[in-house]
């Protein structure tokens, strides 16, 4: 990890319109430290992660659906998704169906204590 005098050289040296090459030979670094510290940005500034889609994201609606109607395993739900085309894994489908059965057992609860 570079110093913050290193990384501020390095800006400095660069708005002197030193190339990267001429920098890291100065400051006795490699150049792709020297392009990737440029490539950053001001320092202190935190660029936005970019979230991925889940493998599950296209079948959510239909899982959804799924839970409300019966209360299937995960394993069932899995093989049935498998069928319609998803490359993923049980541990996906299992952490996104639990919070789903958790809503429909709360939801289910507070309506017979109420009627």
């Amino acid at each position: 990890m570079l110093r913050l005098e290193q990384q501020a050289e390095i800006r400095r040296m660069s708005t002197e319109r030193m190339s990267i090459s001429a920098i890291a030979r100065e400051l006795d670094l490699d150049r792709k430290t020297v392009r990737s510290l440029l490539h950053l940005g001001p320092p202190g500034e935190r660029h936005p992660r970019v979230e991925a889609p889940s493998l599950p994201d296209p079948f959510k609606p239909y899982l959804q659906a799924r839970i409300a109607q019966h209360p299937l395993s995960s394993i069932r739900l899995l093989e049935e998704i498998q069928r319609q085309g998803y490359a993923g894994g049980y541990d996906l489908v299992r952490r996104f169906v639990r919070p789903l059965r958790q809503q429909k057992e709360i939801a289910k609860t507070s309506f017979h204590r109420i009627g």
